[in-house]
């Protein structure tokens, strides 16, 4: 499905990595339409004295180079002893980026449904935020620095002068202004939100607080990947035995029976 005029494509490398970071929905496009062990886990046996199957392996889900077009998404999932390439075709040949996004977002959102996981699963954990968001701290510690300090600090009234030459005379108040509000009151209301919609434990609620009014928009970013995280754990525990008898949505899932994929081993 890979075509070499998509793989420069500036608009679909930039969708391919926002849904790299959606591996929720992903694997549940792949588990919805495949049959392959590496995302079906083998049922419980009905015999309590019989041995429980193993658990199934740890898979690795990307989008390879190419990937998406604009009529198919290709999925890449991978373990130690074997990879297998899905490609999966769009409900409708899209024209654009965006209908891709729509496309595959629709289509992860029906097979989030089919198999019962809720839009706003529980989160009881704490999960650390990405080291890249650590990075704001240097000018946020910077500023303070040249707020604070007293006026007899040498290497202070140098940054000062510096601020106040290339960038205003009131730079340093004003950025702790914007700091102060934003890591004090903005972030953290935003933050409050997801903790209630996430129903989070007080114990992991202060973990995420204390992240955000520290480093700010990372502590918002932890918790949206903790969703995710859980959407994984509900999908790989999901068998298509409770899934069946459950009521299918309307007429926009049955488009996707007709897009069922084929499995290619590599």
């Amino acid at each position: 499905m890979t075509r070499p005029d998509h793989k420069h494509d500036p608009a679909l490398k930039s969708l391919r990595r926002h849904l790299s970071k959606r591996p929720d929905l992903l694997l549940a496009i792949a588990k919805r339409h495949s049959t392959t062990p590496l995302l079906h886990p083998p049922p419980a046996p009905l015999d309590p004295s019989k041995s429980l199957p193993a658990t199934s392996p740890s898979v690795r889900i990307t989008i390879p180079q190419g990937s998406p077009t604009y009529d198919a998404l290709g999925i890449t999932l991978k373990t130690r002893q074997r990879e297998v390439q899905v490609d999966i075709p769009l409900r409708q040949t899209a024209k654009t980026p965006g209908q891709v996004r729509q496309s595959v977002k629709k289509m992860g959102e029906d097979a989030l449904g089919y198999y019962g996981i809720p839009e706003h699963p529980q989160v009881t954990s704490y999960t650390t935020p990405l080291h890249s968001y650590i990075l704001p701290l240097i000018p946020i510690l910077l500023n303070i620095l040249l707020f604070y300090a007293p006026s007899s600090n040498y290497y202070a009234n140098i940054g000062r002068s510096l601020v106040h030459q290339y960038i205003g005379p009131n730079a340093i108040r004003y950025g702790i202004l914007f700091f102060g509000s934003f890591h004090f009151i903005i972030e953290p209301l935003l933050l409050f939100r997801g903790l209630w919609r996430y129903r989070v434990p007080l114990i992991p609620s202060l973990l995420y607080l204390s992240t955000v009014v520290i480093i700010g928009f990372g502590g918002i970013d932890a918790l949206m990947r903790a969703v995710i995280q859980e959407r994984i754990r509900l999908l790989r525990s999901a068998s298509p035995i409770d899934a069946k008898d459950r009521p299918l949505p309307t007429s926009a899932h049955a488009l996707v029976d007709e897009n069922e994929f084929t499995l290619h081993n590599i």
